[in-house]
């Protein structure tokens, strides 16, 4: 299957997800209070982290892998490794759930409950991701994101429950259907297979845990604002800048669509003519999903308008789009592509304690949550243009720059002077102008290359 059939197949199971995160997202804050949704927000905070657990072994896999075919590869092995990684999940997951009883935490108990079924789906989507079977891995985001739709409708329609309990055990429930489903596909293709241990397994700690600390670090990268947010502000700020953050997600489930195909595409084969265009097409895609900025506006001022207070935050973040794009699928992408694990790290810790500076800063001077967001959004401007440097041939003139500059102050007056409507429609006029400008020649061709096929093979 060609990468524009993969494209698809991804983007559309990836545009259901975003359908049902859209749906839920919205029903969820209307039916909790601020309280509870601030206790929901701080069980999903958690989890997030938990793949920690894995101690870098599937980060390991995932570049082992990496563009490579099923058929290529050591089922024995490819079995131990199934195997070793259960059994550490399990042990962690017990180890979290002692602390969690003893200090009498139900966050954390919930916690160590989701770790097994949720490590074990993020084994298999990663592996299925690297291997490129991209066929199962639709599957698995279809399973759980219709059975996520499904629970969250019964808990808010009929059983209409306003514990963010519920709503933790639902999560728990998706991620176990999504273990049973995956480890019972997994058995029915390797059975017969024996589970031989290879010496070379150790590898994949060795190279895994140095991917682990910088995906551990993207990740706290990303929810820095969050805990900033969660410490040193109220509860209601929280909840606020949470919602706010769950908006973002929507669109970055897309955008990790794009960057599940590209990253197989580019271990086999680093394109600078290909890939420097896809940057350019990347940046025009960030503009408009900015722009979608405008769509969630006008939901929340019409139906929940008790989280009106969280616009700015959400327009703020939003205007980041553009850089979060490039570094997710193509900066990364070629970090873990060159097999360049420990400059890969080295800039994320570096990018890392920039972010916490400017947070810190900002919570200390001014202790705003909008400037909180204004903070995360400049650390990715900064994370972007500080990685163009390792990759020189992906910032050719200045064109780039003009549009990025123009598109950013635009969408910043574009969202706080006017209503969503007619600022939604002053931005678009900016994005289209803009690219007719800067980039009309590269829009032009890479739609001929879509239609023809080229180079998406």
């Amino acid at each position: 299957m060609n990468i524009k059939e993969n494209i698809l197949r991804i983007f559309s199971a990836n545009f259901l997800e975003v359908i049902s995160r859209i749906i839920i997202s919205f029903i969820i804050p209307i039916i909790l209070s601020i309280t509870e949704y601030s206790n929901l927000k701080t069980y999903m905070l958690y989890i997030s982290y938990i793949t920690v657990f894995t101690l870098g072994f599937e980060e390991g896999m995932y570049i082992k892998y990496g563009g490579k075919e099923f058929n290529e590869i050591n089922l024995e092995t490819f079995k131990y490794e199934h195997r070793l990684y259960i059994l550490l999940q399990i042990v962690f997951s017990t180890i979290v759930f002692l602390f969690g009883v003893f200090s009498e935490n139900l966050i954390l108990i919930l916690m160590a409950i989701t770790i097994v079924p949720y490590n074990i789906v993020v084994f298999f989507k990663a592996n299925y991701k690297a291997l490129g079977e991209f066929k199962i891995y639709t599957k698995i985001v279809y399973l759980q994101t219709i059975l996520d739709l499904i629970l969250n409708i019964l808990l808010v329609f009929f059983i209409k429950s306003s514990s963010y309990i519920m709503f933790c055990l639902a999560i728990i429930v998706i991620n176990l259907a999504g273990a049973f489903y995956v480890e019972g596909n997994f058995y029915k293709k390797l059975k017969g297979i024996k589970c031989v241990y290879d010496k070379k397994i150790k590898n994949n700690f060795k190279v895994g845990f140095v991917i682990l600390i910088a995906n551990l670090s993207i990740m706290i990268f990303y929810g820095l604002d969050r805990w900033f947010i969660k410490i040193f502000f109220t509860e209601y700020d929280f909840a606020y800048y949470s919602f706010a953050i769950s908006m973002l997600n929507l669109i970055n489930i897309l955008i990790n669509s794009i960057s599940v195909i590209f990253y197989n595409y580019i271990a086999k084969d680093e394109n600078k003519t290909i890939i420097n265009n896809l940057k350019r097409y990347l940046l025009i895609l960030g503009a408009f999903a900015s722009l979608s900025y405008f769509g969630f506006a006008a939901v929340i001022n019409i139906f929940i308008k008790k989280y009106i207070p969280s616009l700015n935050i959400i327009a703020i973040s939003f205007s980041a789009y553009p850089y979060i794009i490039v570094i997710n699928i193509v900066i990364v992408n070629l970090y873990k592509a060159r097999k360049e694990e420990r400059k890969y790290l080295k800039v994320v810790l570096k990018m890392l304690g920039i972010a916490f500076l400017y947070n810190l800063i900002t919570t200390i001077l001014f202790k705003n949550s909008i400037l909180i967001a204004a903070s995360t959004t400049a650390s990715f401007i900064t994370w972007y243009f500080y990685s163009l440097k390792d990759f020189s041939y992906l910032f050719k003139d200045k064109k780039e720059l003009k549009f990025l500059t123009i598109n950013l102050i635009g969408f910043l007056i574009s969202s706080h002077l006017f209503n969503w409507f007619l600022g939604g429609i002053i931005y678009l006029a900016i994005i289209l102008l803009t690219v007719k400008i800067f980039f009309k020649n590269e829009f032009l061709k890479g739609m001929d290359y879509i239609r023809n096929n080229r180079y998406l093979n």
